[in-house]
C-alpha cells in the first residue's frame, strides 16, 4: 500500500517512486533524442558532433534534475513537510550523541 505524501488528503497527490523514475528518465531520453536528431540533421564535423553530444548529456542530467525536483515538490511541497525540523524532538544532538541531555530535555 503506497499512501505517499498525500495520505488520506485528496488535495495532495500521492508520491510514486516509479512515476518519478519514469518521468525523469523520459525527460533525459527526450533531450538525448533531440541531441541525436541535431547531429543527424546537421551532420557536423567530429569535434562539433562531440560538443553537441556532450551538451546533450549535460542537458539530460539537467532535465532529470528539473523534472525530479518538480515532481517531488508537487508531492511534498516546497518546504518538505515530512522532513524533520531543526530543534524538534526528532532532531539529533549537536555533538552527535544520542544519549539524554544534561539539561533534562530529552
Amino acid at each position: 500500500m503506497n499512501r505517499g505524501a498525500g495520505g488520506d488528503d485528496p488535495a495532495r497527490p500521492d508520491f510514486s517512486l516509479g512515476r518519478l523514475a519514469l518521468t525523469a528518465l523520459g525527460a533525459a531520453t527526450g533531450v538525448l533524442l533531440l541531441a541525436t536528431a541535431v547531429i543527424v540533421v546537421l551532420q557536423p564535423g567530429p569535434v562539433v558532433a562531440l560538443i553537441v553530444a556532450l551538451a546533450g548529456v549535460v542537458g539530460a542530467i539537467a532535465a532529470m534534475g528539473v523534472v525530479s525536483t518538480r515532481t517531488t515538490r508537487r508531492a511534498f511541497g516546497r518546504d518538505g513537510h515530512d522532513a524533520p525540523h531543526r530543534g524538534g524532538h526528532d532532531a539529533p544532538h549537536r555533538d552527535g550523541d544520542a544519549g539524554p541531555r544534561r539539561d533534562g530535555d530529552e
